[in-house]
């Protein structure tokens, strides 16, 4: 993994500055006060400038879904194919995140394997 992108995407992880969300990269004003929540792999799209959110027709019984769009790739589920290349995350790696944000493991501690494992 680029060591950049780990070093940003960990801080990210580990600043509170973004609420956790499961089943998509995000999604639109579902967390308190209205605000977007998050997995893992969310955070990381927001972290990567020129991104733009874009809110899906698509909705599942957790609420609205954001996509991100870069370069022409797409992200609603998974890391968009552009930000999955500059970043160096394998399908494997990206599945195990995915997991583990979705079986309730915190931001804190997925910032922990993803310093730790990748």
């Amino acid at each position: 993994m680029d060591k950049y992108w780990k070093e940003k995407w960990v801080d990210a992880l580990r600043s509170g500055g973004y609420i956790q969300t499961k089943g998509a990269l995000s999604r639109l004003e579902d967390g308190p006060d209205g605000v977007d929540t998050y997995c893992c792999l969310g955070v990381l799209c927001e972290l990567f400038p020129g991104t733009e959110k874009i809110e899906c027709e698509e909705d599942n019984d957790d609420g609205p879904v954001i996509e991100y769009k870069i370069m022409d790739t797409l992200g609603s589920y998974r890391l968009p194919t552009y930000i999955k290349n500059i970043v160096d995350i394998s399908n494997y790696r990206e599945s195990t995140l995915v997991k583990m944000n979705d079986d309730g493991k915190t931001f804190e501690e997925i910032a922990d394997h993803i310093n730790d494992y990748m």
